[in-house]
């Protein structure tokens, strides 16, 4: 995979060849996010910062059982 980062007029700024990840794994964020309950990206993303992903994942299924059980 090749990832470019592009300036002003398409000029590349940075070319780097990751040989380690596919399409495959790839996670899209945004969808992931409105999975657990339409949560900010950059919320998800703070807690991914602090908790690792697998944390913020479950962070977030707890809060939605919770959220659940008081409505119930």
């Amino acid at each position: 995979m090749r990832i470019t980062i592009s300036g002003v007029g398409g000029v590349p700024l940075v070319v780097s060849h990751v040989k380690t990840l596919g399409d495959n794994d790839l996670i899209n964020i945004s969808g992931l996010c409105r999975a657990l309950g339409n949560i900010p990206r950059s919320s998800f993303l703070e807690k991914v910062a602090s908790l690792g992903l697998e944390g913020a994942i479950k962070h977030y299924i707890n809060e939605q059982q919770q959220q659940k059980i008081k409505t119930k």
